[in-house]
Formats: C-alpha cells, sequence, structure tokens
C-alpha cells in the first residue's frame, strides 16, 4: 500500500490510496491574500519560481495570480534557479532592471531565500517587501530581521507523520487512508521567534 506525500499527481488515476499534501491552489490563494493587504492597487510586482514546469509552484502562482488581478496588479515573472544564491542574483539584477518594483512574490523555498537575500543586501529600507513559501534559517532569520514580510509553511512534519498513522491503521485495523490537506502555516515577526525554537528542535 502507498500513501503519497509533499507532491502528488492528483488530477490522473493512479495507484495510490491517499496523499498527504499541501493544496496547492489554496496556498497560492494565502499568498495573493496575504500580500493584496500590502501590494497597492494597480501596482506591478515580481513573482518568482526558482524552476519551470513544476506543477505545485506553477498552481501557486496562478493561484496567487488570480487573487491579485483583482486590485489590477500586474507582474513580470522570472525563474531563478533552484540555489538561493543565484536566485538573489537573479533577483537583484531584476529589481535593478525595473526600479518601479517593490514587491517580491515567490512560490518556492529557493526564491523565497533569495529575495530575501537580495533585499538584504541591495535594497533595505528602500520600501520593498518579499513574501513566499517554505522555511530554512535563513528565510525565518530574514523575515526576524525585516527584510521577508511572512512565508507560508508547506508544513513537512505533517507531511511525513500522518502518512505513517495512516498506514499503520490500515495494516493493523483496515481502516482506509484519506487525503489530507497538509495546511498553508503563515509565518511572519509575530510568531518567527516560536518558530525559530521549534526549527532547532526538528519540528518545523
Amino acid at each position: 500500500p502507498v500513501v503519497a506525500f509533499n507532491v502528488d499527481d492528483h488530477r490522473t488515476p493512479n495507484a495510490r490510496l491517499s496523499a498527504v499534501v499541501q493544496r496547492f491552489d489554496h496556498a497560492g490563494e494565502t499568498l495573493g491574500r496575504r500580500a493584496a493587504a500590502f501590494v497597492p492597487k494597480a501596482s506591478h510586482v515580481l513573482m518568482t519560481l526558482h524552476d519551470e514546469g513544476i506543477s505545485a509552484l506553477e498552481e501557486r502562482l496562478a493561484s496567487a495570480q488570480a487573487v491579485l488581478a483583482k486590485k489590477n496588479v500586474t507582474w513580470t515573472v522570472v525563474v531563478t534557479g533552484a540555489e538561493a544564491e543565484k536566485a538573489s542574483q537573479v533577483i537583484t539584477q531584476a529589481l535593478r532592471d525595473n526600479p518601479n518594483i517593490k514587491h517580491v512574490l515567490c512560490t518556492g523555498q529557493a526564491d523565497t531565500e533569495g529575495a530575501g537575500l537580495a533585499v538584504e543586501r541591495h535594497f533595505a529600507g528602500k520600501g520593498h517587501a518579499v513574501a513566499g513559501f517554505d522555511l530554512s534559517p535563513n528565510i525565518l532569520r530574514l523575515i526576524k530581521a525585516g527584510h521577508i514580510r511572512f512565508t507560508i509553511d508547506q508544513q513537512p512534519y505533517v507531511q511525513g507523520f500522518y502518512p505513517v498513522v495512516q498506514l499503520t491503521l490500515y495494516k493493523r485495523l483496515g481502516i482506509m487512508p484519506a487525503d489530507m490537506d497538509a495546511g498553508a502555516g503563515v509565518i511572519d515577526q509575530s510568531n518567527v521567534e516560536n518558530v525559530l525554537d521549534l526549527s532547532k528542535k526538528g519540528y518545523r
């Protein structure tokens, strides 16, 4: 028996019994809603993917764009690469090429961290704001320092724990596994200290 986690192709038939994954469309809507609180109406933003052709990132991007479009926000999309340092360079250049852009909205870990590093190193105090996805020590540090407004956690502890529970119940009691949304936990300056502590303990 198989329970999928992290990423699942829920649009085609497959043999897994269930999947414990983030609902990427809902998570993208969360990014868009939270960002809409500080992105001005009819402004132009930078949106990023760390790689092309990854359905999870594309779902997050499209769902965030659908929310922002209601405020007549437009965007430039760049692909940053899957390493934070490279992403920082790509985002820095994009912001220099488009000096009117003050907001960077990201869809994955490398680009979120890279955007935070770009602002920290080159645009601190100039009115730029970053938001994105996932956790890393640097992302949490950059939130605490104010260079990233918030990140959305896909809660990998949930993705690791509940598949084991579901498979155990299935094998022992015949209880069928069920699809589960791993959630979209928002981390900002209001709760980053708690998450930092839990991250050091291996829970977040």
